[in-house]
């Protein structure tokens, strides 16, 4: 009873904040600087035995309903571009590297929910290797995703991807955060679930 107390008390005080900026600044000091406002609610975290993918999952739920950060990310055809620019529609957002078996695997499913929701929802892919790197290997691997490029350190500096890769972002058609999720299985038969946990959520905001 305690733990659900200080849960639901922790997410409305992140909720307060500045969504992403706050996220990472949360980051940077540390997590038990998340409950430095209130001694008392710092001893009934330790006392819940809050673990560390706890926390981070927290952190990571409280950036539901927050305006997506409109940080400058470059194209495959090096223009400079935002999500800004993808407003009107559902967004969905996979960060991923090239190295990374889960994101890999992932691309196949994405292919598929892209071409099904074409003219309904942008399909983003924010790849962190080098932009030479992401060219060699759409070479072999087709991703009919938009592809975007950035850092991985301005990757987790502006999105606060503290959950580990594949990160993926559903955003609404105001660009704001409507899920988000980290992690994913190389493992073909759970592609399955990835898909229609995808295609639910996209359907949800075309129906709103």
């Amino acid at each position: 009873m305690k733990k659900l107390f200080v849960l639901l008390f922790i997410s409305g005080v992140l909720k307060s904040q500045d969504c992403f900026n706050n996220c990472l600044q949360r980051l940077k000091t540390g997590q038990d600087t998340i409950f430095s406002t209130i001694a008392s609610t710092k001893k009934a975290v330790e006392d819940s035995v809050f673990s560390p993918l706890e926390v981070n999952r927290i952190i990571i739920n409280s950036l539901i309903g927050c305006q997506f950060p409109q940080t400058p990310l470059r194209s495959i055809e090096e223009k400079t571009l935002t999500v800004a620019q993808f407003k009107g529609k559902p967004v969905f957002i996979h960060f991923w590297f090239t190295t990374c078996p889960p994101c890999v695997a992932e691309i196949e499913t994405l292919n598929e929910l892209n071409k099904e929701f074409s003219n309904k929802a942008y399909f983003l892919a924010v790849n962190t290797d080098d932009m030479s790197t992401l060219k060699e290997f759409l070479k072999e691997h087709p991703y009919n995703s938009i592809q975007l490029n950035i850092s991985r350190e301005k990757a987790m500096n502006s999105f606060c991807l503290i959950g580990g890769y594949p990160t993926c972002i559903i955003l609404n058609a105001d660009n704001k955060v409507s899920s988000i999720w980290s992690g994913g299985n190389s493992d073909s038969l759970r592609q399955k679930d990835f898909y229609l946990k995808v295609k639910s959520e996209i359907q949800t905001l075309l129906m709103k």
